[in-house]
């Protein structure tokens, strides 16, 4: 890799290199939730003539629109530039109120800028992380920095509109006017969220839904994960299930799902995927009052079995905080990404209050009827179809459920009868009866 440094004043950077680099390419930093404290610091550290260290960037010789790429340093170029256009003040004065000398003092400030050549995406990504290694940089933030690549993609995308490509996001991550999390009561700040979206992604590349997603394990996925077509499926399906628990909270109960919903409901449907492959909630509003019900009462420390300590003999309880009660342990579960059991043992807490057979309906998993059965049962029909009467060829027949599968019916023989194809698509998701009804109505 080669590189040259440059030494740049404010003033150069400001006038003839701003808008020739990407201060947000898809792998920086992005400023999803700004604090003044932050940009503040920043101007205030040039103000007093301290150094802020090397902005890092690479020639970008396949944009038309810009000439290098951010690389580390984003929030140092953009704040410069948004400070010096008079966006926000500093020590209570925008820049335009400062006097002259202050002004120059400011313009004359050096920037040392390390240019790197061409780099591809993977290149670019290890140089940030490697400069960041001794700096506080959250863990999703490296794994934003691996750049345009389809699972970064697929996970920001999901969370938020990125600049320059202007996605669509997943309608669970909708903002209100003041840029807040219409459904959620968290933000995006530091990538927190997408972190969690990363998580269920790595759990729907595991063959049991059910356990952890370490940071390792998330490093894995992004280094290694390359056709996301599959896994866009799922974690949208994911995703649209915790809206419609969303929707039901903030309809029916008035608030908000909190980072605890967010992860327990999550697990929950992977308990429910792994134990029963196919399962329906036909009411969500009876669904989340449960649930949410249960969460209350599990995160009670004065509740006579949840206020106890932890007994001492159970191996998955980390004993690393003295008198802890499961309250306690359960909330510190809830963020323990990286422990199996931890994991599990949260949803088994959960489980004890949250009785889900009475919200949710299991299904079966199997949709389709053997050739074998299909044919005893046109045998036992007479050759004839069970709607109509009328005699029928087995090549234009179709199996149908009795009780739609949709509405719990299971594919077995005494829920299933032989009828005329044609019945069979007219009728879709409908209880045979019910259907018999609009024949009997037609005739």
């Amino acid at each position: 890799m080669k590189y040259t440094k440059e030494t740049i004043s404010i003033g150069d950077y400001v006038s003839n290199w701003y808008n020739d680099i990407n201060c947000s390419p898809i792998g920086q930093r992005l400023p999803v939730t700004e604090k003044p404290e932050k940009r503040n610091g920043i101007i205030n550290t040039i103000l007093k003539g301290i150094d802020i260290g090397q902005i890092t960037i690479a020639k970008n010789d396949n944009d038309p629109k810009f000439k290098y790429d951010s690389v580390d340093g984003g929030h140092r170029k953009r704040y410069i530039h948004s400070y010096k256009l008079n966006e926000f003040k500093v020590n209570d004065k925008l820049y335009s109120e400062l006097s002259q000398e202050e002004k120059d003092k400011f313009n004359s400030y050096e920037l040392t800028f390390v240019i790197y050549d061409d780099l591809d995406v993977f290149t670019k990504g290890y140089i940030f992380r490697t400069i960041n290694e001794t700096t506080e940089v959250k863990h999703q933030e490296m794994l934003n920095s691996y750049g345009d690549v389809p699972i970064a993609n697929l996970i920001r995308y999901s969370v938020r509109t990125v600049p320059g490509v202007d996605n669509p996001t997943h309608q669970l991550f909708e903002l209100t006017q003041d840029k807040n999390f219409r459904f959620l009561g968290f933000d995006n700040e530091r990538l927190k969220t997408e972190e969690m979206v990363a998580r269920i992604a790595f759990r729907y590349t595991q063959d049991n839904l059910l356990g952890s997603s370490s940071d390792d394990q998330l490093n894995e996925m992004y280094q290694n994960i390359t056709d996301v077509s599959e896994l866009n499926k799922n974690l949208k399906t994911h995703l649209d299930y915790i809206l419609k628990c969303a929707n039901a909270k903030k309809t029916h109960i008035g608030l908000t799902l909190s980072m605890a919903d967010f992860k327990m409901l999550s697990f929950i449907r992977y308990y429910l995927t792994d134990k029963y492959n196919k399962f329906d909630i036909p009411d969500y509003e009876k669904f989340i009052k449960s649930y949410n019900t249960a969460m209350k009462t599990i995160q009670d420390k004065e509740h006579e079995r949840y206020g106890e300590e932890l007994a001492t003999d159970d191996p998955t309880i980390d004993f690393d905080s003295s008198q802890r009660t499961i309250a306690t342990a359960f909330k510190a579960y809830l963020g323990a990404p990286n422990h199996d059991k931890k994991t599990k043992k949260a949803v088994e807490w959960l489980l004890l209050e949250f009785n889900y057979s009475d919200v949710v309906e299991i299904l079966d998993s199997k949709r389709n009827f053997t050739k074998e059965e299909k044919e005893t049962r046109l045998a036992q029909q007479d050759y004839k179809c069970s709607l109509d009467g009328k005699p029928l060829l087995y090549g234009d027949a179709e199996a149908a459920h009795i009780i739609a599968h949709k509405n719990g019916g299971k594919t077995e023989m005494r829920n299933m009868v032989m009828v005329r194809r044609e019945h069979n698509r007219a009728m879709g998701t409908m209880n045979l009866e019910d259907y018999r009804k609009i024949l009997d109505n037609l005739a």
